[in-house]
């Protein structure tokens, strides 16, 4: 079961903490300013998310192999959208274990992360890429190579509302 066990900070310059799964995975946390690529610098928090979701699920891909991919393979704005994320967490995931909902709420995403689901959302005001999961005891937000706990409430008063970016990817939990 894909749940979190144990959250620690590393001596890692690009990935400064991480999280430990219970079933033993450990998925680093990239802190997206640190990376040399001035487009991962500027616009990259949907890659790191792109990137923990494929760790969460089991999947070894760097930031810069999720970079690579998602410039072959999907269409980019000034960012990549949520949407085209979820696209591509779909093609190399799979689709029963990806999903993409325009809006939610803090009830939903609450039950959502209660039930072990990796949660990746869009905020809005600057625009911003978060991923959300739960700890047994609360949420924790990752973003920009930091855990912070949150409430379901702050999360959904945070949602962006602009038609191309907002949106919430739910990444069932994995057994393996």
């Amino acid at each position: 079961m894909t749940s979190i066990g144990k959250i620690r900070k590393t001596d890692n310059y690009k990935y400064p903490c991480e999280i430990i799964c219970g079933n033993g995975r450990r998925i680093p946390i990239p802190k997206q300013q640190r990376f040399k690529t001035a487009f991962i610098r500027d616009h990259g928090c949907s890659l790191v998310g792109m990137y923990i979701a494929l760790r969460w699920c089991g999947e070894k891909w760097t930031m810069g192999k999720c970079l690579k991919y998602a410039k072959k393979n999907l269409k980019c704005k000034s960012k990549f959208p949520i949407v085209e994320i979820a696209r591509a967490l779909k093609k190399v995931i799979g689709p029963e274990i990806v999903k993409f909902r325009r809006t939610t709420t803090a009830e939903q995403l609450g039950d959502w992360l209660r039930k072990g689901w990796l949660v990746i959302f869009e905020e809005g005001d600057p625009i911003h890429t978060v991923c959300l999961v739960w700890d047994g005891a609360r949420i924790r937000r990752i973003s920009s190579g930091k855990i912070s706990a949150v409430t379901a409430t702050q999360e959904i008063k945070r949602k962006c509302g602009n038609k191309v970016y907002r949106g919430v990817i739910l990444i069932k939990k994995n057994n393996a």
